[in-house]
């Protein structure tokens, strides 16, 4: 079971309204979330996602608990990499703390968090939200609420991130090594070769078909030709390795012999001198330099694809256009060309069959954008899902005249004079242990006064901050997003859909999660 997609703020990728970042302690008692990891898609796992899953089941059944998985294949340098632990923590703020679970499972630490400034991030998260985090192979929940449970957190990931420097030092030095010794730097072997002792080799079978595609182009032959006999006859790529225990293991793939495969085959250096000779190699090269590109025509049609929801399904809308046929082949064998054919582009939801105009619907986001870019009052509560607090001059005014209250000489000074009323027998000594605790709660509520003005001075600071940083993307986003090649476009509309908390659309308008 996994979390439903959730969306994360401008700066920090799993932080919530300020409202919301305050010490959770009703939880629900009854629930607890498990995040497991593995960071290869291999086999080969210290501990594999089945062990991991299983592990969370056995723990929540023998305490009665109900459980929530969270699975991701991914690395773990750092957590922008792994957006399902993002998910999952902009999930637990963002509910509400009756609902929120009482623990996150973990397997070990690094299953967590593999570097000192993530944990020490995440482990913030959890602690202001009243989330204990039980790690199994620390025997039982890590007391992040204290300074020894804290230290012990980052010490552990202190560790993995010295690991993950050493593993990145030692391949960057064994692939410095290879490229010295003229060895390949990557250890996928392309079709036809396979690697022994760091050395590419000949695959027997298979290499002779690598010959025939280098020989058959040279001498005129096209690519989707040679793909069409290499589709017909060429066998399986079949590698040899060996196994930890010196066992040979096999690895067979079957290529999708395409025109474009043929290409990058033909484009492959390591061929050169190990199959094909240098001088058919040089040759072919030199042809492949000579084709004409052709130039990218395709239009970018559809800039809001995938970033802007049904309101009925919340699923996203495509792109899809009626009318694009205006030519049909006669039963003559004449083509015919109907101009009063009009090509409509439309945005539409596949699961509901719903459709709108992609032109009207542009047209709402671009109005919402710049709406956004004008309004500060809305793009306030947008950012921020709240007003903005007190002004900052007043705010550090008061900061300051609690600062100089409770500056430690001008305590010292005030329990000595009570100490020396005492001393002159000015009061009894009742006298004085009131004094001293009205002194000592004084100290201890203006304290508290000042901690709570220092976080509604950076509450306020971090929203203007955001103000300024989302005034400043939305402002340039079209000036970008024309700049922008044609696989960045829409990755730069959903970033911003992301960023203000997703929208979903009807005929009637798009929706934004910050309104509603």
């Amino acid at each position: 079971m996994t979390s439903a997609s959730r969306t994360t703020s401008w700066r920090d990728p799993f932080s919530a309204p300020t409202s919301r970042r305050r010490l959770a302690r009703d939880v629900n008692q009854n629930l607890a979330w498990a995040y497991c990891r593995v960071s290869t898609m291999k086999d080969e796992q210290e501990m594999s996602m089945e062990e991991q899953t299983r592990w969370a089941r056995e723990f929540a059944h023998e305490r009665g608990l109900q459980l929530v998985i969270f699975e991701e294949r991914a690395s773990a340098k750092s957590i922008h990499g792994r957006k399902e632990f993002i998910r999952m923590m902009s999930e637990l703020i963002a509910l509400p703390k009756e609902r929120r679970p009482a623990l996150l499972l973990a397997t070990s630490a690094d299953r967590f968090a593999r570097n000192m400034g993530d944990a020490i991030l995440s482990e913030r998260a959890l602690r202001e939200s009243g989330v204990s985090l039980y790690l199994r192979d620390c025997g039982g929940s890590l007391q992040t609420d204290t300074f020894a449970g804290q230290a012990t957190l980052v010490a552990m990931s202190m560790g993995s991130q010295a690991e993950n420097e050493a593993r990145s030092n030692r391949a960057k030095a064994s692939w410095e090594r290879r490229r010295r010794e003229g060895k390949p730097t990557s250890n996928k072997a392309p079709y036809g070769l396979q690697l022994r002792d760091e050395r590419d080799e000949p695959v027997e079978g298979s290499c002779d078909w690598v010959r025939f595609v280098f020989e058959s182009y040279a001498s005129g032959v096209g690519m989707p030709t040679i793909a069409r006999r290499l589709s017909g006859g060429a066998p399986p790529h079949r590698t040899l390795t060996y196994a930890a225990d010196g066992k040979p293991v096999e690895r067979v793939r079957y290529p999708v012999w395409e025109p474009n495969r043929v290409r990058k085959l033909l484009e492959q250096h390591r061929y050169r001198d190990v199959v094909v000779d240098a001088a058919t190699f040089d040759r072919v090269q030199a042809l492949l330099a000579k084709r004409p590109h052709v130039k990218q025509k395709r239009v970018f049609e559809y800039p809001l694809t995938g970033a802007i929801k049904c309101a009925n399904c919340n699923r996203s809308f495509h792109g899809h256009a009626t009318g694009a046929n205006r030519k049909k082949r006669l039963a003559n064998g004449q083509i015919a060309i109907y101009d009063h054919v009009k090509r409509v582009r439309y945005y539409q939801c596949n699961v509901c069959c719903y459709m709108i105009n992609a032109d009207l619907m542009e047209a709402w986001f671009r109005g919402d954008i710049r709406t956004l870019a004008a309004d500060d009052a809305l793009l306030t509560r947008w950012v921020s899902g709240e007003p903005v607090g007190p002004k900052v001059r007043t705010l550090r005014r008061e900061i300051a005249a609690l600062k100089r209250e409770t500056d430690p000489e001008l305590i010292a000074k005030s329990k000595t004079a009570a100490w020396a009323l005492a001393l002159a027998g000015a009061h009894a000594g009742a006298d004085l242990d009131r004094q001293l605790a009205h002194i000592d709660r004084q100290v201890a509520e203006k304290g508290a006064r000042l901690e709570q003005l220092a976080r509604s001075l950076h509450a306020d600071q971090k929203v203007k901050r955001d103000i300024s940083q989302a005034r400043e993307l939305l402002g340039n986003f079209w000036a970008l997003y024309e700049a922008a090649a044609y696989n960045q476009k829409r990755e730069l509309v959903q970033n911003l859909v992301c960023s203000l908390g997703g929208a979903t659309a009807t005929k009637d308008g798009l929706s934004w999660a910050r309104q509603r």
